[in-house]
């Protein structure tokens, strides 16, 4: 279960815009690999998140951000966004 993989999660964006169940996706990057956008959402933990993300919360707002420390990865965090 991906909330067994999480330490720490705290939105560093706010949105107070309506969900109208339009759908959009979380996609999530870890930060220590960026600017290569594809090794950063490619990382294991992060890959899990963004899955997890979609499953748990696919109404969230877009433009939702989250920053979230993935157990086990040390100082490496993982930035979320919705889609």
């Amino acid at each position: 279960m991906i909330f067994d993989e999480l330490t720490v999660a705290a939105p560093i964006a706010t949105s107070y815009a309506q969900s109208n169940g339009s759908g959009g996706t979380w996609d999530c990057f870890v930060v220590d690999r960026l600017p290569d956008v594809q090794a950063a959402r490619s990382w294991g933990p992060a890959a899990d998140i963004t899955n997890g993300l979609n499953r748990a919360a696919p109404d969230a707002a877009k433009g939702t951000m989250l920053a979230v420390n993935a157990k086990g990865s040390g100082a490496a965090s993982v930035t979320c966004v919705k889609h």
